[in-house]
């Protein structure tokens, strides 16, 4: 009779081997992105404290002056934006300079200002090379994207644009 008693902790470890690692499983199942099959996750971002402009759209937004809000020519205006990764994550789609080398090209990047109501999605851009007034490129924009992750997951806040405080719609 001793011997059976000696098997079952040996057995109880077993099992709750089995349901750690079940869990596990379950979990990045969870943490992935079922639109595009990305299993991989996402960036876990840094809080961006709210800018004295991020303070302006909100508080323009709350009272609803947005379109009294100037506009802010550094910061891209986003035409709509998508949500993934349980909505911890922005992709904005916008106009803006092709993405090839050389000084007519440009990269970009985004962050987002969070408050319980509303973010606030700034998108600005990044000149490549050196340009000065000797270089000729053409005016002809292109169909960008910047992935922005989120904090929280977005839920019913809205989104507003940094460049102008509208919102933007989500596609």
């Amino acid at each position: 009779m001793a011997p059976v008693l000696h098997r079952r902790p040996r057995l109880l470890v077993a099992a709750c081997a089995v349901v750690v690692a079940l869990i596990a499983l379950a979990g990045a199942w969870l943490a992935r992105d079922p639109d595009d099959g990305n299993h991989t996750g996402f960036a876990s971002p840094t809080p961006a404290p709210l800018t004295q402009r991020a303070q302006q759209v909100v508080e323009a937004y709350a009272r609803g002056t947005s379109a009294d809000l100037p506009r802010v020519t550094a910061a891209v205006n986003a035409q709509h934006y998508t949500v993934a990764y349980g909505g911890r994550n922005l992709t904005t789609t916008f106009a803006g300079a092709p993405d090839e080398p050389g000084p007519c090209g440009a990269d970009y990047e985004g962050r987002a200002f969070e408050t319980p109501a509303v973010v606030v999605l700034e998108v600005h851009e990044l000149t490549r090379g050196n340009v000065n007034g000797d270089v000729a490129c053409p005016a002809i924009a292109q169909i960008r994207t910047v992935d922005v992750p989120l904090l929280l997951p977005l839920g019913e806040r809205v989104v507003l644009s940094y460049a102008d405080g509208a919102p933007i719609p989500r596609s």
